[in-house]
């Protein structure tokens, strides 16, 4: 049975790629049995669909590199300045 170890590696992989069937079913038995496991490619799967929804909207910003609206600027600044 594959350790850990290398179902984290394997869960990282399967992120990039298509595993073969039989990895794929040791992956299966392997979480069965381990519930971190489970729960960590779980966490891993829902980060890259996270990061892959917002990368597409991701646009460059090309003026201003803190893109906020001018009110929220003024209370940020206002704020760094109380703490010095």
């Amino acid at each position: 049975m594959l350790s850990c170890r290398e179902i984290s590696r394997l869960v990282s992989e399967q992120i990039d790629r298509k595993l073969p069937l039989r990895r794929r079913i040791e992956m299966r038995l392997h979480f069965m049995m381990c519930r971190a496991c489970s729960l960590y490619a779980r966490q891993i799967r829902q980060l890259d669909r996270l990061l892959k929804q917002r990368l597409a909207g991701w646009r460059p910003v090309e003026d201003d590199p803190w893109d906020c609206p001018p009110d929220a600027k003024e209370r940020i600044t206002r704020g760094l300045e109380n703490r010095q």
